[in-house]
């Protein structure tokens, strides 16, 4: 559960301190009064002790440094941040109080640890800090101000301490329950290399009908819209064969849309990593980065990791397919909310001979009714299980 981290450490004198203090102002007043010696030096001792306590305090000056032992890591699994602690001093330093938080980009930090420490004089200790991080995407580390102790505990003063570390969470990966999206997606691209090869060339744009036209090239739609006969025409060569788009609208708030977007990512790191491990060449949308061998699974896992949600973005994406010279044979769109509002442009481009097939989670999508002539294959995809 995440915790409200305050700000600073107050700079504050203990109860004990302020005892002490109180005693040596009442041993001075006793002195005055009953002129004896012996209150006079039970105050300058309470004082003594006072003083040395604050310098002793005042003069810690520890360094501290936080790494880490792997900058990247998977959402929801255990990774290390170690803390490193330098006493430069010939002499000892007491408890040290350190709050160590973890925040991602704008959402409010969440603490890390808290740790109390004790160097020896010239001590170097490395304390390893669990961290997991809940969702994909940036995150900090920081070390907030500390807060130092007297050896007699009258004061706790703070100290600045200001470190911090970057790492990225990526989306989870599960390979062993992919063989089932493998097999799905072969069967979708065999249905189309068969479509492909009774269609012969790809579908473009259309023309009027003119007499030697197949029947199976006429334009049906558009010819009773129109109510004139119009034959398909085709085009050449297509200048890559398989598209990814991962359909980055927004779908709730705070926590509801972090879980969202961890989805609906892991299924698309599941569909490239069945590609790509098939020495399939698979270009990402949105970006237009071209993935081509295995070894590119860990740049698309960072790709999706800071992958921006958007609520248009999508849609242009879409219309720039439409205002290319040449469409992908294949079109896979990742997605997990409602698709009715990108119907109209699927169907443009499936009208020019593009394959269009939906990767979905497994649990709870399913495809609405549009109204359009237009029926598109599901793959559903099981994203990695949080155990």
């Amino acid at each position: 559960m995440k915790r409200r981290v305050s700000k600073k450490d107050r700079s504050h004198m203990k109860v004990r301190g302020w005892l002490t203090l109180l005693l040596a102002i009442v041993f001075t007043l006793f002195g005055l009064a009953f002129g004896l010696a012996e209150y006079f030096i039970a105050a300058a001792v309470c004082a003594l002790f006072l003083l040395v306590a604050l310098l002793q305090v005042a003069g810690q000056r520890p360094q501290f440094k936080l790494e880490t032992v792997s900058n990247r890591m998977a959402r929801e699994q255990m990774g290390k941040i170690l803390l490193i602690a330098h006493n430069l001093k010939p002499w000892p330093l007491f408890p040290l109080r350190l709050r160590i938080t973890l925040q991602k980009e704008d959402t409010e930090p969440s603490e890390l640890a808290y740790l109390e420490i004790a160097l020896k004089p010239k001590e170097k200790k490395t304390i390893k800090i669990d961290v997991v991080c809940p969702h994909r995407g940036d995150y900090t580390v920081f070390l907030l101000p500390y807060c130092a102790e007297d050896i007699f505990g009258f004061f706790a003063l703070p100290g600045q301490a200001m470190s911090s570390q970057k790492l990225l969470s990526l989306p989870q990966l599960t390979a062993t329950p992919l063989t089932g999206l493998d097999s799905s997606i072969r069967e979708e691209e065999e249905s189309w290399q068969g479509l492909q090869g009774h269609l012969g060339q790809l579908i473009a744009e259309s023309r009027l009908y003119q007499q030697g036209d197949a029947l199976r090239t006429i334009h049906w739609k558009k010819s009773a819209s129109r109510r004139a006969l119009f034959s398909r025409l085709r085009e050449s060569t297509t200048d890559y064969s398989c598209c990814l788009l991962l359909d980055n609208r927004l779908l709730g708030e705070g926590e509801e849309a972090l879980n969202y977007e961890d989805c609906l990512c892991e299924v698309a790191l599941s569909f490239l990593f069945a590609q790509l491990t098939n020495n399939q060449t698979v270009t990402l949308l949105p970006g237009g980065t071209i993935l081509q061998a295995a070894q590119s699974i860990d740049k698309a896992a960072e790709l999706l990791a800071t992958m921006p949600f958007s609520a248009d973005t999508v849609f242009g994406e879409l219309k720039s397919l439409l205002e290319s010279p040449h469409l992908p044979s294949k079109l896979y769109i990742a997605l997990a909310q409602s698709v009715v509002p990108l119907l109209p442009l699927l169907e443009q481009i499936t009208e020019r001979g593009c394959s269009v097939v939906l990767l979905a989670p497994t649990d709870g999508f399913a495809l609405a009714d549009s109204g359009l002539q237009l029926s598109l294959p599901v793959i559903n995809v099981d994203p990695p299980q949080i155990l």
